[in-house]
Parts: C-alpha cells; structure tokens; sequence
C-alpha cells in the first residue's frame, strides 16, 4: 500500500538503493529529543517568546552553502 502523498516510485524515489541515514533505535531517540526540545519551548511560554527574527533579508540565505551536502548531517548539528 502507498503512502497518502504517493507511492515512492510514482514519485521519483528508487525504494532499491535506499538506506536508511539512522537505524529504528536512532531515530527513536532523536524523536524523543525532538519532542523534549519542544516541550521546553512550551515551558518557557510561548506568549514570551519574540514574533519577529532579529534577521534581515538574505540573512539566512547567506548562510547556506552554495551546494547541499552529500552526506547526511548528524541530528546534534542540525539542533545546534
């Protein structure tokens, strides 16, 4: 059965060379992190938390590589 969105080959997606960047017991982990780190944002108070960046336009843009990454980046560098 597919995905709601499609199935993967429908898509573009070759399901044959796919491997999996975090195994079961990773990604579980990383989960319940994720999950955690919201939580805290929610126990600070979401009403004081500030509405607007303190970026400019083309701020974070300037900031990407010019070319996205060929491996995977870790969880903990994506969180920093």
């Amino acid at each position: 059965m597919c995905h709601p969105l499609g199935c993967p080959k429908a898509i573009g997606i070759d399901v044959g060379s796919y491997s999996a960047a975090m195994t079961p017991h990773e990604f579980r982990k990383h989960g319940h992190d994720m999950v955690d780190w919201i939580a805290e944002f929610l126990e600070r108070g979401v009403a004081d938390q500030r509405v607007f960046p303190e970026t400019k336009p083309g701020d974070i843009r300037a900031q990407l590589p010019e070319h996205p990454p060929t491996e995977p980046e870790s969880f903990d560098a994506v969180m920093a």
